[in-house]
């Protein structure tokens, strides 16, 4: 009994630290491009993409071919936007240290949409509802 009740409290200690984690799965995804001019992104054709993205805690893993990892960390942003969606962004830091804006759009549909922003070029992946 004595160990059982070890167990439990082992199991709940553990339960109770462990940070929740979300799964979602990218279907499209775009590169962007700085234009200096505009002084915006200008957004290539959509690619059609199986990525799945973890969020634990201010880690997101990025299942893609280099095995993006962003580590975020002040909070930018947490507004409504006009169109229903619900932006939130924050200063991040890649696998490789380099500085970057970590965006995530919640819509009223369930889809998503999750932007990393360079100096120079930005990243864009759907997730569907």
């Amino acid at each position: 009994m004595k160990q059982f009740l070890t167990i439990t409290a082992l199991f709940l200690a553990f339960s109770f630290t462990t940070k929740a984690q979300s799964v979602y799965h990218a279907t499209k995804s775009y590169e962007g491009t700085w234009n200096s001019y505009s002084q915006k992104y200008v957004w290539g054709s959509a690619n059609n993409v199986d990525i799945r993205f973890t969020i634990q805690g201010d880690i997101v893993l990025v299942g893609d071919r280099v095995g993006s990892t962003y580590t975020t960390g002040t909070q930018l942003t947490d507004q409504w936007n006009n169109d229903g969606g619900h932006e939130y962004s924050w200063r991040a830091r890649d696998e490789k240290g380099i500085s970057c804006i970590f965006k995530l759009i919640n819509y009223n549909d369930g889809s998503k949409l999750m932007e990393v922003f360079y100096s120079d070029y930005a990243f864009m992946y759907v997730i569907p509802n």
